[in-house]
């Protein structure tokens, strides 16, 4: 099947960027979001031959480097906070992390600094805390003041960060998990504990041994049957676990007892959302309802995505063209885009022949791109 290269999307939009833009009273009364890729790409423009690199956009700083000294940039390309690191993370919830003389801090987007380089390793920033590695090699988590929350006292960070308010832990050589005050909510007798998205959907996958099990958020085993028929068990919502089956390679669905929901048939299938899921099989990619029924299955698409419940965007295998088009198929918009990214509720960010314009849900343009 046929390949889209998103990057372009983001090239084409440098061009539309420089030309003249009509007002109308959307651009004069709200400020219209921008993709951070694109603003990158227009940095990385202005700036070159200033820095050695420029790196992404994130919430609106850019971290570059110079004489091998990283400082951040606002959008405008302005250094706002002085090169004088060893290397940084892209702020994430106002924070970032960076690297002073072999060792790490954490400062806010003044370049506070809001926690001295002190440690080994600092993790992203996630619910309120972030995982850290100190000077004795043994991992904890501390707030943006520098409390330590929970002790140094595990071996390894799972996930980097609490999840579902959980965090999963190694203590010599096995797993477990802890709660915010430290309690042990999964008994450290793993030998795997799973990491995709900890606790988030309210269960994980371990391993004793040879044996796969399935834990639920407070530790206690929920009995799967035939588990050990599946090499992937990915809870989803709704006490719902997506499953690729060993003998065909294929996934499905199915509840906490192991009855088949959805039949597994599929190469991927994902979360519910709005009612549908996404799978895709060796034609391309179609809807799958919760009942089983399913959408687009005779004119599958390479690219498709769910807006909301009666909405959606993507292209079939056959045309690179992208369509916005309601259950039945119908476009909203007759003519196609070469690009459409949502940006914000009830906005899309849509770019054809090297223009690129904001639309509504109903395809009812609401200003172009702003300089």
């Amino acid at each position: 099947m046929k390949k889209i290269i998103v990057a372009s999307f983001f090239a084409g939009l440098l061009f539309a960027c420089n030309t003249p833009t009509k007002k109308t009273e959307a651009t004069e009364t709200k400020e219209l979001p921008v993709p951070d890729e694109m603003i990158t790409l227009k940095l990385q423009e202005k700036l070159k031959g200033q820095y050695d690199n420029v790196w992404d956009v994130a919430e609106g700083f850019d971290a570059v480097l110079k004489d091998g000294k990283w400082g951040f940039v606002d959008t405008s390309g302005k250094l706002v906070i002085p090169l004088q690191f060893e290397s940084p993370s892209q702020f994430r919830h106002g924070f970032a992390t960076v690297k002073k003389d072999g060792k790490m801090g954490i400062i806010d987007k003044t370049g506070k600094l809001l926690v001295d380089f002190l440690y080994d390793y600092i993790g992203d920033y996630n619910d309120g805390l972030f995982s850290a590695r100190d000077l004795k090699s043994k991992y904890g988590f501390i707030d943006s003041a520098n409390n330590v929350i929970i002790p140094f006292e595990y071996d390894e960070v799972n996930i980097s960060w609490f999840s579902g308010g959980i965090a999963i832990l190694q203590k010599g050589n096995k797993y477990g998990a802890v709660d915010k005050t430290n309690k042990t909510v999964v008994p450290f007798e793993y030998d795997e504990l799973g990491i995709t998205d900890g606790f988030a959907k309210g269960y994980v996958v371990g391993k004793k041994g040879n044996k796969t099990l399935l834990v639920d958020k407070t530790g206690q085993l929920v009995n799967l049957a035939n588990i050990e028929l599946y090499e992937k068990i990915q809870p989803i919502e709704n006490n719902l676990l997506v499953v690729k089956e060993k003998a065909s390679g294929k996934e499905g669905i199915i509840d906490l007892t192991g009855k088949v929901i959805i039949p597994l048939k599929y190469n991927s299938v994902s979360n519910f959302y709005k009612g549908y899921a996404i799978v895709e099989s060796d034609s391309g990619r179609y809807l799958l309802a919760e009942d089983g029924k399913t959408v687009f299955e005779q004119t599958p698409f390479l690219n498709l995505q769910i807006l909301k419940e009666n909405l959606f965007y993507g292209n079939t295998t056959k045309d690179e063209i992208m369509y916005l088009f309601d259950i039945t198929g119908k476009h909203v918009v007759e003519e196609g885009f070469g690009s459409i990214i949502p940006m914000a509720e009830n906005m899309l960010l849509v770019k054809r022949d090297g223009k690129a314009w904001y639309i509504n849900y109903k395809g009812e343009k609401i200003a172009d791109l702003p300089e």
